[in-house]
């Protein structure tokens, strides 16, 4: 399943601010375009001689794969973290 909630960590100096945004509002939003899309990047893919379904299928893997997933930049005073849950 893709991750349905990320949470944004910034830390600036003593500044230290923490969101969490809700993924699957924007799962929902891409699903109707993804939906109208889908019928010509099969036929694309066809057309290229690329397997559309197995393309597919390790597209939805990646993005199962997401969840769990820790984004760290970190500098000398600003660190930056994304975590994927």
């Amino acid at each position: 399943m893709p991750p349905l909630l990320a949470q944004l960590s910034v830390r600036h100096r003593e500044v230290h601010m923490r969101l969490w945004l809700p993924l699957f509002l924007l799962w929902l939003l891409v699903l109707p375009v993804g939906l109208i899309v889908l019928p010509f990047a099969i036929v694309g893919l066809a057309m290229a001689g690329i397997r559309p379904v197995r393309t597919l299928a390790a597209i939805l893997g990646v993005l199962s794969a997401l969840s769990g997933t820790m984004i760290d930049v970190e500098r000398a005073n600003s660190a930056v973290l994304i975590r994927f849950l």
